[in-house]
């Protein structure tokens, strides 16, 4: 799901959008939040024109690569999958998987973490990324690390 409300990413002149997969599972649904209560992992994507923060509970994507398969596959975007296979790559140049890690997001304390990194995608750019949570978390202490 989209947040309704895209966050300016002035650095970038990106528009910040957060999609929660979780959501759809429904592991960790709530009508009244720009997302759940619930731990798991995330990935950071860009376009030329946007960003978009991908959110999934642990029960949903074990791998980061799942997540951006997830992505590419609601939205009808081509991905190819490395020599490896423990990652997926747009096969348009004009995606880019920055990075990845970890995330919790706890609605009781108010509360937003976001660290670590991907093994497949590397870290993920934290420059302005607090202050591009901070609109849809208004009221949450945001750990960004």
């Amino acid at each position: 799901m989209l947040d309704p409300k895209p966050q300016p990413d002035r650095r970038y002149n990106r528009m910040t959008h957060f999609i929660d997969l979780s959501r759809e599972s429904q592991e960790c649904a709530a009508d009244d939040a720009p997302l759940a209560s619930c731990e798991g992992k995330f990935v950071q994507i860009r376009n030329d024109a946007d960003e978009y923060l991908v959110f999934a509970s642990k029960g949903l994507c074990k791998y980061h690569s799942h997540i951006v398969e997830t992505f590419a596959s609601l939205r009808n975007i081509d991905v190819r999958e490395n020599s490896k296979g423990d990652a997926v790559y747009f096969v348009d140049p004009m995606w880019e998987v920055v990075g990845g890690g970890k995330m919790k997001i706890d609605r009781d304390n108010r509360s937003v973490e976001l660290a670590g990194s991907s093994q497949a995608y590397g870290p993920f750019d934290t420059v302005g990324l607090k202050s591009r949570l901070t609109p849809s978390f208004d009221g949450y202490t945001i750990n960004v690390a």
